[in-house]
């Protein structure tokens, strides 16, 4: 058997997912040294609420500085749920996925 991977058997091999789901894996934000997905952004913002809060926003802290902050300095986007309970977590992310919405107006829907 012949595997082939090329951007078209990929794209095809997407076709059938629920498009929440593809976003949630695709690139959806470079930086400097880094490509994060929609699940990646989401976590790197509830770390970020996790350790200083909800200080992002006008008057704050701007989403990307936020973002960019914890890959480059903090680098585990996940480790600040080994802190927390379900509850805590479920909370934070949901007010992460919102603050990423807002910011980025079509960011996909994250399932957890």
């Amino acid at each position: 058997m012949t595997t082939t991977t090329d951007s078209t058997t990929a794209a095809t091999s997407d076709a059938g997912t629920a498009p929440a789901q593809r976003g949630a894996r695709e690139v959806f934000l470079w930086g400097p040294g880094y490509d994060l997905t929609a699940r990646e952004i989401v976590n790197a913002l509830g770390s970020y609420l996790a350790s200083f809060g909800d200080t992002l926003g006008p008057g704050g802290v701007a989403v990307l500085d936020a973002i960019h902050a914890e890959v480059v300095y903090n680098g585990d986007l996940e480790f600040w749920t080994q802190r927390k309970t379900p509850a805590e977590i479920a909370t934070i992310r949901a007010r992460a996925e919102q603050i990423a919405r807002d910011y980025f107006r079509r960011f996909p829907i994250l399932t957890w």
